[in-house]
């Protein structure tokens, strides 16, 4: 409309074209902006107006301008009001006390495809109402970097069944020790933390709720010990999981200044896993380890074997970092 064939002179237009905007009137106010602000038309002829007008008069012209185009925009607003709430319904009820789901849009998972990660999470209580669009949700202690305030747009609320037995309990703890002790289901990640290793673990109760997994230590999970050999890490990318050997000197440290015969069960899991990252690399430091673990070799059978995995083990690790 205001270019040429061409195409090419557009912005020397570009005054011509906000003229043009300022002087027409809006749909909204019925005005248009320029007479809203100063009162006045703009005058298109090259001739100067030498008749003077007084403010006063200026200034009650202006105000009855923005007086009608407040009135046209409360009009306007209505206006968008009905067409907006032609699509959209009333929020549902919810008081402290009710559970409702969570949706993950927001939430960032340790899963690889988001797409076919959960689509609503938990569910959660209802702690507190802010208003009919905003609810303070009881979040678990993993969640804390959350902020538990959500739109009510992003709840849920569950649907209770009539049916009995439709929905199943989850199983109550079990008593270990005269300690509860919730049963593990599967380890899902692990991570090294300055130089110990940490699990994530999902816990057989809450199985269909990956947020209620948690971080967990080694000393913690020694009634599964079983499960840990198995973990390869499949959340992240199923990158393999790696061990600096400054974590694996900083724990021969602690096995080296304990008592060989009373070495808890949390160092087996570490020993297993030591055995594991070695495979092919004991070779060049077998020898070393025999020879350093000499002096014991006048122990009983249990002392020697200790002491001279703790010395290959060292050796490694010294290989390793004085490369």
């Amino acid at each position: 409309m205001y270019v040429s064939h061409c195409q090419d002179d557009w912005n020397t237009c570009l005054p011509l074209a906000e003229f043009s905007y300022n002087n027409s009137d809006q749909s909204s106010t019925k005005e248009s902006p320029f007479l809203t602000v100063y009162g006045r038309y703009p005058h298109f002829d090259s001739v100067h107006i030498t008749q003077d007008i007084p403010a006063g008069k200026v200034s009650k012209k202006i105000q009855s301008v923005q007086q009608d185009v407040k009135r046209e925009l409360e009009v306007a607003i209505k206006r968008f009001k009905r067409y907006a709430d032609k699509s959209r319904s009333s929020p549902p009820v919810c008081n402290p006390g009710y559970m409702v789901w969570l949706s993950s849009k927001n939430i960032k998972s340790t899963r690889t495809t988001k797409k076919l990660s959960e689509s609503w999470l938990c569910p959660f209580p209802i702690l507190k109402k802010f208003s009919t669009h905003a609810y303070h949700l009881k979040l678990p202690p993993q969640w804390k970097s959350i902020h538990p305030v959500f739109h009510i747009s992003l709840l849920e609320t569950v649907k209770t069944s009539k049916i009995p037995n439709r929905h199943q309990e989850p199983p109550p703890p079990i008593i270990i020790e005269e300690e509860e002790e919730w049963e593990v289901s599967q380890i899902l990640d692990s991570k090294l933390k300055r130089g110990k290793l940490w699990y994530l673990v999902e816990w057989k109760a809450f199985s269909q709720y990956p947020e209620r997994s948690n971080w967990e230590s080694t000393e913690n999970l020694e009634n599964c010990l079983e499960l840990l050999p198995q973990q390869t890490s499949p959340c992240v990318g199923a990158q393999e999981l790696t061990i600096s050997r400054w974590g694996v000197l900083s724990q021969l440290w602690q096995l080296l200044t304990s008592t060989p015969y009373g070495i808890s069960v949390k160092y087996q899991s570490y020993g297993n896993l030591a055995i594991s990252i070695i495979t092919g690399q004991i070779g060049p430091v077998i020898l070393s380890g025999l020879l350093w673990s000499f002096p014991s070799w006048g122990q009983p059978g249990p002392f020697i074997m200790i002491r001279t995995f703790q010395a290959i083990l060292f050796f490694w690790a010294i290989s390793g970092i004085f490369q």
